[in-house]
């Protein structure tokens, strides 16, 4: 068989040569598979000389899960695609550029020295809840931490807790403690999933600032909020595709309270009041400018602590029903209201009980 090298430099010499006479040749580049003894930038392909270009290096697929190799091959499935099992402990990066990669549950190990820090990344392909567990020397502190891609630092840290990533690239730094004198840290770690369940909210709506909110049986949303200086309230319903029903302006809102039929109470400095579910006001009594603590709603009546006194109010017109003075000085810790109209309210170290 002729020397691959000599038949390369007449396919050179050809291809020369048809310069000349002005023939054009297409020159191919080559494949994955040709070879180039000589290293001269020219290979043997396909029965033809060829260019060599630039190859890529193939992108390992490097398993996540201990149990993705069940005939212990080397090679895994996961996420519908083949992947390899790294088979040896990583050698650590010392930056994230360089990190070592790791599996999921799969154990690593080394030894921190001096200043050092080591650096691993692994890949989570599916949202997944995980934790830490460590051991390292007992004379040497380490820091280890899992870090996104934005470089924020997220649970689980030192294996307190478990935290759940969604799919992406992450790392795990392990640092020693800037308090620690000792030069040389044995380590080991390992990333374990876990059996906790990751889950999202169904809707996330915009809303503004506020610290009231309540759920109609709807799943219709009740929000307080305010303006910049705190000058105008409202409230406003909002149904669980984002969308405002209906808002209202009101003075500031102490407590908002569902009544059985879907009407919204509320309560003010200035007055208390029922709402209809379309917002339009019912009934409106004054509050007498007066901060009231607790507010409860049976299925007659509203029941609150009002200027010294626990004052129960018809729910259908706003009528007051009762009254009962408080002790001087006292004031009603909370109310609550059975389903059989049964009102129970925390007075200090008494528990009083008054019949709807």
């Amino acid at each position: 068989m002729m020397n691959i090298t000599l038949l390369k430099r007449f396919s050179a010499a050809a291809l020369f040569l048809a310069s000349l006479t002005g023939q054009a040749f297409a020159i191919e580049d080559c494949g994955p598979n040709a070879i180039d003894p000589d290293n001269d930038g020219w290979g043997w392909e396909n029965g033809m000389s060829c260019r060599i270009t630039a190859i890529e290096p193939p992108v390992i697929n490097y398993c996540q899960l201990a149990d993705s190799d069940p005939d212990g091959d080397g090679w895994g499935w996961e996420g519908g695609t083949s992947c390899r099992v790294d088979s040896g402990n990583t050698d650590p990066g010392t930056s994230f550029d360089t990190a070592g990669p790791i599996a999921i549950n799969s154990a690593i190990s080394g030894t921190l020295n001096g200043a050092a820090r080591h650096f691993y990344s692994f890949e989570v392909t599916e949202t997944t809840s995980v934790d830490l567990s460590t051991n390292f020397s007992l004379d040497g502190s380490i820091d280890i931490l899992i870090i996104d891609e934005q470089n924020t630092y997220l649970e689980p840290r030192f294996g307190q807790q478990d935290a759940c990533l969604a799919p992406g690239t992450y790392y795990l730094l392990l640092d020693r403690l800037y308090v620690d004198t000792v030069d040389n840290i044995d380590y080991s770690a390992t990333i374990n999933t876990t059996d906790v369940q990751c889950t999202t909210p169904i809707t996330t709506l915009d809303a503004n600032e506020s610290d009231q909110f309540l759920v109609a049986d709807d799943g219709s949303i009740y929000s307080v909020g305010w303006n910049n200086d705190y000058t105008i309230y409202s409230i406003s319903k909002i149904d669980n595709t984002g969308v405002t029903l209906w808002t209202t302006v009101t003075d500031f809102i102490q407590h908002i309270k569902t009544t059985p039929d879907g009407s919204l109470v509320v309560s003010t400095y200035e007055t208390l009041s029922l709402l209809d579910f379309q917002g339009q006001l019912v009934w409106s009594v004054d509050n007498q400018n007066n901060y009231s603590s607790n507010i409860a709603i049976g299925s007659q009546s509203v029941i609150l602590e009002n200027n010294g006194a626990l004052l129960s109010y018809n729910l259908t017109d706003g009528a007051q029903r009762w009254r009962y003075d408080l002790p001087d000085d006292a004031f009603i810790d909370n109310i609550t209201v059975n389903s059989e109209g049964l009102i129970v309210a925390s007075l200090g170290h008494q528990i009083l009980m008054f019949e709807e």
